[in-house]
């Protein structure tokens, strides 16, 4: 309990001292009641998984994009290196999950299915338990929404661990319901079956390329597509570097004498 306190108080001492918006979607008064209860709750040791869950509820307090908290570094890796995730691509549609691509060998479930349960837990509260624990930017849900949508994997295993199978309660497109279990696969498996089924993978150029331009001289148009604006993702996940390619990206621009400049951001 003595190292999740203090960690904890590190926590809440530096939003209290050096964040400039901590106040902005919350009174001081009912932050600090917040952090009290928080504080109240740690009274004995806890594993890395119920204190993230803990901890994380500051985020629909604060309503900070910029402000997030990832588990302990050392575990992501050894979780990385290790551990089994689970192996679909899902979507969410009013608090409701639909698989969109199975990453793994199993045909058992297509396209469409909705997932009612996972491992004991109803689709719809595991949402909202994951939701209320997300980085958002005031009161907009579209970004948190978004993280789950393209990250549920990742932070499924942040919430809830690495469970070696998943029992699934499906409902396919006729109404009728199944139980499906699922083993969960690492993650250099899930990557095979990304690139070997479906064309995903970082090594593809298609894939592989942060910032494009493409230029119709016919139209004197150009769309400059941005997958991402930090410096950080574009070297690791695409090699490249921002203010390079941007420079680069606009002397096109101008060499193709370009009117009209359209700005792809989807998914940015």
């Amino acid at each position: 309990a003595s190292a999740c306190l203090e960690d904890w108080n590190f926590y809440k001492t530096k939003l209290e001292k050096e964040h400039p918006n901590l106040y902005l979607y919350t009174s001081q008064a009912e932050m600090r009641q917040f952090f009290d209860s928080v504080t109240a709750i740690i009274t004995g040791p806890m594993n890395s998984i119920n204190f993230f869950n803990l901890i994380t509820l500051s985020h629909s307090k604060i309503k900070d994009g910029h402000t997030h908290i990832f588990p302990d570094p050392s575990t992501t890796k050894d979780n990385d290196l290790h551990a089994s995730f689970f192996p679909i691509k899902v979507h969410w549609e009013e608090g409701r999950m639909y698989v969109v691509k199975m990453y793994s060998s199993d045909t058992q479930l297509v396209p469409g299915t909705e997932i009612q349960i996972i491992n004991g837990v109803n689709a719809g509260l595991l949402y909202n338990l994951m939701m209320h624990r997300q980085i958002r930017d005031g009161y907009n849900k579209t970004y948190p929404a978004w993280i789950l949508e393209q990250y549920f994997a990742e932070y499924y295993s942040y919430h809830l661990g690495n469970p070696d199978e998943f029992i699934l309660h499906t409902r396919k497109s006729d109404n009728t319901s199944e139980t499906n279990t699922i083993k969960a696969l690492p993650k250099d498996s899930i990557a095979y079956y990304k690139k070997t089924k479906y064309g995903e993978l970082r090594g593809d150029a298609l894939f592989n390329t942060g910032i494009t331009v493409e230029i119709d001289t016919s139209m004197h148009t150009a769309i400059l597509t941005i997958k991402d604006f930090h410096d950080d993702i574009l070297r690791t996940m695409y090699h490249q570097k921002f203010k390079d390619v941007i420079s680069e990206c606009f002397k096109q621009i101008q060499k193709h004498q370009v009117e009209h400049l359209i700005l792809d951001l989807r998914n940015n």
